[in-house]
């Protein structure tokens, strides 16, 4: 009996293992926020975060609702580019472009952690150091070790786009119009 128990209980480790290495991972979690965002569905974009007290609730169901306001007017579109995943601990950079702004892109980063039921979003997760997000030390020194490396990525593309903004010709200069006379 005990036998079958274990074997069940490793059956049931094993597909769990299997369904999140499937698509649970933390690039795929930043994606689904931004879709269930620019869709209005906070319900969704909410079930995507580590809560685990009332105060955590409230803070996400406030960054969601502010998160829905500004990703559904599909003025700002925003997509994971890279991850940098620990044990329990990943950073996504996340490209930004504002269609007032074109040619031009923010990179930011989004903290997650890796829970028993997958990659969930800190409550807070554009900074992972204030206390809402209730890290304990080993987890904080995670993300700052993740974070050095998403900072290292994110100068290099900063580099990548002043190069290329570089080899842009630039227009001839013009006088300026003439202006007319004051009266």
């Amino acid at each position: 009996m005990m036998k079958t128990i274990c074997s069940i209980a490793a059956l049931v480790a094993s597909l769990t293992f299997s369904a999140r290495a499937a698509g649970d991972d933390p690039s795929a979690i930043v994606a689904r926020f931004f879709q269930a965002t620019s869709t209005g569905n906070v319900v969704q974009a909410e079930s995507l975060f580590r809560c685990t007290n009332d105060g955590q609730r409230a803070h996400v169901h406030s960054y969601v609702t502010n998160a829905v306001a500004t990703f559904a007017s599909g003025k700002l579109q925003s997509a994971p580019m890279a991850a940098f995943v620990g044990t329990n601990a990943a950073v996504v950079a996340i490209e930004q472009k504002h269609s007032d702004f074109p040619g031009r892109r923010e990179i930011e980063d989004g903290y997650l952690v890796n829970t028993p039921d997958g990659w969930r979003l800190l409550p807070n997760p554009e900074d992972f150091g204030v206390p809402i997000n209730g890290l304990t030390l080993a987890l904080g020194m995670e993300f700052n070790r993740l974070s050095h490396e998403f900072n290292d990525f994110r100068r290099a593309e900063r580099k990548k786009d002043k190069d290329r903004n570089s080899e842009q010709p630039t227009p001839p200069y013009s006088e300026p119009a003439a202006r007319p006379p004051q009266r």
